[in-house]
């Protein structure tokens, strides 16, 4: 088919800690390997738990930032080159699950007349809104995103430089107006 790499989102084995864990992804690695492909890049937004807090800038977003530099720092010493992560903040939506891409494969779409009149927080990709305090869903302005990924970015950019790690934002979920 000609995949030489793949990225891939470790769901498997997540620690406690709100971060993945150096072994695991060395194993990842291996496991890639052995089917003669390269592990190119960890998506690292996963569980949605451990990063929903500095995507909303809410109380306890330091500790989910210093969880995301510890699996940065793994990811540069399991020797994988990309780290990737999103700001979704809940203001993005699939709108089907059913859509034809290529070779006939099933996928996700978003249809934005379909999005507009949804309910705050009424996202349809797995994310548990019980995890948000009643006190802290509001809607997300542009300015507040963009603050909180400036802040998220100020903290994380040095670290992956300084792990030899790049970072890649995931770029194709939209997000509506809040």
């Amino acid at each position: 088919m000609g995949v030489e790499g793949i990225m891939y989102t470790p769901y498997g084995r997540p620690s406690d800690r709100g971060y993945h864990e150096y072994t695991h992804l060395v194993h990842l690695k291996e496991w890639v390997e052995s089917y003669g492909m390269e592990l190119g890049a960890v998506s690292g937004n996963n569980p949605w738990s451990w990063h929903f807090k500095w995507m909303l800038g809410l109380p306890g977003r330091d500790e989910q930032i210093e969880n995301c530099l510890t699996t940065i720092r793994n990811v540069g010493a399991a020797d994988i080159p990309v780290f990737t992560y999103n700001i979704h903040a809940l203001r993005f939506y699939r709108t089907g699950f059913h859509a034809r891409l290529r070779g006939g494969a099933l996928g996700s779409s978003f249809d934005a007349d379909l999005a507009k009149n949804a309910p705050l927080y009424a996202s349809t990709t797995g994310v548990d809104i019980n995890l948000i305090p009643q006190s802290h869903r509001r809607p997300i302005t542009d300015d507040d995103l963009w603050a909180n990924l400036q802040y998220f970015l100020d903290a994380v950019v040095p670290v992956a430089e300084q792990a030899g790690v790049n970072l890649g934002i995931h770029p194709d979920d939209p997000q509506i107006p809040e």
